[in-house]
């Protein structure tokens, strides 16, 4: 796959990319964050903050600026890792904002900067669902339940400007992480297929640039996730194997610092083969990367 490592952007900076839209981006770079997370602000009077980012009072301070007394309506969460939902609590108690999320408050990371347990009691949250409208100045956002990265991942989709927020299910720069038990190999490509009817929109990712065209890009990730499954399967054709002892057969040039998370997308779709009957393992409950063995039927 060709990816775009192509960005332009400026550390804790609210960047005009879009009409009413603009990008601040944190400084958390990393191998699974890219340059940092681009927490959008949508909206130009009544604004809404898509992934307020990881819990850094740098970028915390730079939303604060950026927002300049406008009310802030929503904090909306694509999932609960917590580079995209670590300064939720803080911002929902800072702008008196409604957290929308797919999980609970419980689930979020509560932040560490200073708030009291009252405060945090006082945030106002909505849970997401399929299809929920989220207003947004004079139009809405609707949330689209995307499972696959993670069980509770929502894109956000701004028909009004054909744009879709889509988190960490499809980036430019990189493949995504699916990491089980939470994360499933079968939801992810599922919520791929479904997103391919909307090719004439942007896609506005959380780590990265914004992907011009979907068409094509969302058909080279699944394309890519076949190529994946046909080489998994000629492996463990040869003889049973954990995901762990596939890693380097699968993966010989990767670095070891990203050996975990391919560890795990080899376990996701160990399990998906498994799902499909095509593969069997010696408890699928028990699922564990370094010490189950799968293998084909």
């Amino acid at each position: 796959m060709k990816f775009n490592r192509n960005h332009s952007f400026k550390y804790c900076v609210a960047e005009k990319v879009a009409p009413g839209l603009r990008r601040i981006t944190a400084q958390n770079p990393g191998p699974f964050t890219f340059h940092g997370t681009g927490t959008y602000i949508v909206g130009q009077q009544e604004l809404s903050i898509i992934d307020p980012g990881p819990d850094l009072r740098t970028h915390l301070n730079a939303l604060s600026e950026s927002v300049n007394n406008h009310p802030v309506q929503n904090i909306l969460l694509t999932h609960r890792h917590e580079d995209h939902a670590g300064l939720a609590s803080a911002c929902a108690s800072q702008f008196n904002a409604t957290i929308w999320a797919g999980d609970a408050p419980k689930a979020l990371p509560l932040h560490n900067l200073g708030d009291s347990p009252t405060v945090r009691l006082k945030q106002k949250y909505r849970k997401l669902n399929d299809n929920s409208n989220i207003e947004i100045d004079n139009y809405h956002l609707i949330a689209m339940h995307t499972p696959g990265h993670t069980s509770d991942h929502f894109c956000f989709r701004d028909d009004t400007h054909g744009r879709i927020f889509c988190g960490d299910h499809i980036m430019g720069w990189s493949t995504t992480v699916v990491l089980p038990p939470d994360g499933n190999m079968g939801q992810y490509i599922r919520s791929l297929q479904s997103l391919r009817a909307f090719d004439d929109y942007t896609f506005w990712p959380t780590h990265g640039s914004p992907i011009t065209n979907p068409r094509e890009w969302i058909l080279s990730l699944l394309e890519h996730r076949a190529m994946r499954e046909e080489q998994l399967m000629r492996t463990l054709g040869e003889e049973p194997a954990s995901a762990t002892n596939l890693i380097e057969q699968l993966y010989p040039e990767l670095p070891l610092e990203l050996w975990p998370a391919a560890g795990q997308s080899i376990l996701a779709g160990a399990i998906f083969l498994v799902e499909k009957n095509m593969a069997e393992c010696a408890d699928i409950t028990k699922a564990d990367k370094n010490t189950v063995f799968f293998r084909l039927y």
